[in-house]
C-alpha cells in the first residue's frame, strides 16, 4: 500500500495556485452586462411593446385601429441576441420591484424553439411552458387548432405581456407543410391572442418569416448587427477590460495611456467576427487559459484556446475539454 506523503504547510506557491484557480472560476461564472447604443434602442422598442400590452389588458374593451406590432430581433448566432433578451427581462422585475409594481411570473414568457421541430412539436411545446403537457397519441389526435387555441386562452387568462420565442432559426429545417402551418399558427396568435411576440432569430429566419405577406403589417423587424471597428466597439472593449482587468493587473489590451491597443483591437475583432458573444467568450477563455498557466496577460494564443477548448464549472472545478472539431471525420479502426 502506498502511503501519500504528509503535507505540513502550505507554501507560497500553493497560495498562489488556489488564488489563480478562484479568480478563473469567478471569470467563467460572472455574468457581465455591456451597455451599447443598438441595444438600448432595441430594448426601449421592446418596452413600447410591453407598455402597449399592458394597456390593452387593463383595458380589454378599448380598440384601437392601429393593429399593435410585435417584434422579430435579428442578428447573426452569437451577437448577444439572448443576452439582450435576459437582460430586459431582469430590467422589468427590477423596475417592478423598485416601484412597487405588481410583476408576475406570467408577465413575461420566455421560450425556445425546439431543434427537430415539426408542427405540433412547436405548439404543444410552447403549452408545456404552462405546465400543460400533451404527448403520444394524445398530442396525436389533437388537431393544431385546437392547440393553437389552448395556447390563445392560456396566454389571455394568464395575462401574458411579452412572449419571446428564441432560436427561430430551427424551423427553416423544417418540413414545407408545416412551415407554411406554423406561420398560419404565429399569424392566429398575433391576431387573438393580446400578447406581443417577440420572435429571435438569424437573418435567414427573418427572410424565410418576411416571405409570408402578413408578416410586414404584424412584425417590426430590430437587427442587432456585427460590430464595425469605430469608437463605440473601442469603448466596449475598454468596459470589457474594466470588468476582467482586476484578475490580470498585466492585460496589454490597455497601453500606458490607458487607451485601448489598437493591435489587440483589431485581433479581437477578427477572431470574433465582430459578434459581442464570441468577443466575451473569446475573453474569458482567454483570461482563464492565462491565469491557469500561472500568467497574468493574455496572449494571442490564450485568446484562440476557445476554439479549440471548452471550460466548465463541475462541482466547483474547473474541467477543461478540447473541442471536436465539425469538420473532423472520426478516425476509423482497422479490422485486424
Amino acid at each position: 500500500m502506498i502511503k501519500a506523503p504528509s503535507i505540513h504547510d502550505l507554501t507560497s506557491h500553493d497560495h498562489e495556485r488556489r488564488k489563480r484557480v478562484e479568480q478563473a472560476t469567478e471569470i467563467l461564472t460572472y455574468q457581465a452586462w455591456f451597455e451599447y447604443n443598438r441595444a438600448r434602442q432595441i430594448c426601449d422598442e421592446i418596452d413600447v411593446a410591453f407598455l402597449q400590452a399592458l394597456q390593452y389588458h387593463d383595458n380589454p374593451d378599448v380598440n384601437s385601429e392601429v393593429r399593435p406590432l410585435s417584434l422579430f430581433i435579428s442578428g447573426e448566432i452569437n451577437t448577444g441576441k439572448t443576452t439582450l433578451v435576459i437582460k430586459y427581462m431582469n430590467y422589468c422585475k427590477l423596475i417592478a420591484k423598485k416601484e412597487g409594481i405588481p410583476f408576475s411570473r406570467w408577465d413575461i414568457l420566455y421560450y425556445e424553439t425546439p431543434v427537430r421541430v415539426t408542427l405540433k412539436r412547436m405548439f404543444s411545446a410552447i403549452l408545456e411552458t404552462f405546465g400543460i403537457e400533451i404527448h403520444g397519441s394524445a398530442l396525436r389526435n389533437t388537431h393544431t387548432d385546437v392547440l393553437i387555441d389552448r395556447i390563445i386562452k392560456e396566454l389571455k387568462s394568464r395575462k401574458v405581456r411579452l412572449l419571446f420565442i428564441d432560436e427561430i432559426q430551427n424551423l427553416i429545417k423544417a418540413d414545407l407543410e408545416d412551415k407554411k402551418d406554423i406561420f398560419n399558427g404565429f399569424k392566429k396568435l398575433t391576431n387573438q391572442s393580446q400578447t406581443r411576440i417577440i420572435l429571435i432569430g438569424t437573418p435567414e429566419a427573418f427572410e424565410l418569416f418576411h416571405a409570408a405577406d402578413w408578416v410586414e403589417e404584424r412584425f417590426r423587424p430590430l437587427n442587432l448587427p456585427a460590430w464595425e471597428i469605430n469608437e463605440e466597439y473601442l469603448d466596449l472593449l475598454y468596459s470589457i477590460y474594466k470588468a476582467y482587468g482586476d484578475f490580470l493587473p498585466d492585460w496589454d489590451l490597455t497601453n500606458k495611456d490607458g487607451k485601448i491597443n489598437p493591435t489587440i483591437a483589431k485581433l479581437l475583432h477578427k477572431l470574433s467576427r465582430g459578434r459581442l458573444g464570441k468577443l466575451i467568450q473569446i475573453v474569458r477563455y482567454g483570461a482563464v487559459h492565462a491565469l491557469l498557466q500561472n500568467r497574468t496577460n493574455i496572449t494571442e494564443e490564450d485568446y484562440k484556446t476557445v476554439f479549440h477548448l471548452t471550460y466548465e464549472i463541475m462541482n466547483g472545478k474547473i474541467a477543461v475539454k478540447n473541442r471536436v472539431s465539425k469538420t473532423q471525420k472520426p478516425v476509423k479502426k482497422k479490422r485486424k
